[in-house]
């Protein structure tokens, strides 16, 4: 059940991430915008107990998620050259983080 609740929750929070756009297009016009990817990349992780008090933990199921600062955005595409890779790995702010395979 609590891993159900997790993912719904985790989906709402997903399909409202948005990143930055700024720069010139390649039509040549400055953007400054937000644009809606849908999309996130976290990292979940399950604790079946609480941490130790004096050396004793109790039972408490509970997931933890990890949030990185990252979102797949298929529009640029229509931005890159035909060598670009499809799409770009954007922080959710629209920096490009890093270089990266898309999913």
């Amino acid at each position: 059940m609590i891993t159900e609740s997790f993912r719904e929750t985790m989906t709402l929070i997903e399909n409202a991430m948005e990143t930055r756009v700024r720069g010139k297009g390649r039509d040549g016009l400055e953007r400054d915008c937000d644009r809606s990817t849908s999309n996130m990349m976290y990292a979940a992780f399950v604790h079946r107990e609480t941490r130790p008090v004096e050396g004793i933990s109790d039972p408490h199921f509970h997931i933890h998620a990890f949030v990185f600062n990252a979102t797949w955005d298929q529009e640029e595409t229509k931005q890159c050259s035909r060598f670009c890779t499809p799409g770009i790995w954007l922080s959710l702010s629209g920096v490009r983080p890093v270089a990266a395979k898309p999913p």
